[in-house]
């Protein structure tokens, strides 16, 4: 007996599909609830602006489920160097470290790219005016971004504010 192409496609495709709904048989029923979100926007921001060593990219100041942080940018770069710490520094300009002009926020974690440092809980992130890429060995800056309000945008720029959908899954059981 010859079975055409069509009848032979239309039996795999039953044999196929009676697999896969045995497949799920088992598995439970879900709910799913659409909760929409909002991509974190950064209160200030600033360039870095090399000092002793070339730094470039840039420094947020992000709020995350109630957590403030410091996020340097995919763009971050800055020169190799030992002892390397980001420091919350109380000048737009920093020119000394005295222990009580600024705080730290940690070893740097990477020469490059995104990197995110939470700051200490009760910081008043207001009273400082940059964030620092300092070398604690030879007291050198590398580079600092002086931190300033993020421009307002106006209507014909895209928005960083983009909704992103979410499904929350529930059992049905």
């Amino acid at each position: 007996m010859k079975i055409s192409p069509l009848a032979r496609f239309s039996l795999i495709s039953t044999i196929i599909l009676g697999i896969a709904g045995t497949a799920f048989l088992h598995q439970p029923t879900v709910r799913a609830e659409t909760i929409s979100l909002m991509k974190e926007q950064p209160l200030l921001e600033g360039d870095f602006i090399e000092a002793a060593h070339k730094t470039t990219g840039m420094a947020h100041l992000i709020v995350e489920n109630g957590i403030s942080y410091i996020e340097l940018d995919e763009e971050f770069k800055t020169d190799d160097g030992p002892d390397l710490f980001v420091l919350l520094h109380d000048d737009a300009v920093p020119e000394s470290y005295e222990r009580d002009n600024y705080i730290s926020l940690g070893e740097l974690q990477a020469k490059s790219g995104t990197q995110r440092y939470e700051i200490p809980e009760g910081t008043d992130v207001s009273e400082y005016g940059s964030v620092a890429i300092w070398c604690r060995e030879f007291d050198v800056t590398f580079g600092y971004a002086t931190l300033g309000a993020r421009e307002a945008m106006d209507d014909s720029a895209p928005s960083d504010f983009m909704p992103l959908d979410i499904k929350i899954l529930e059992n049905g059981m």
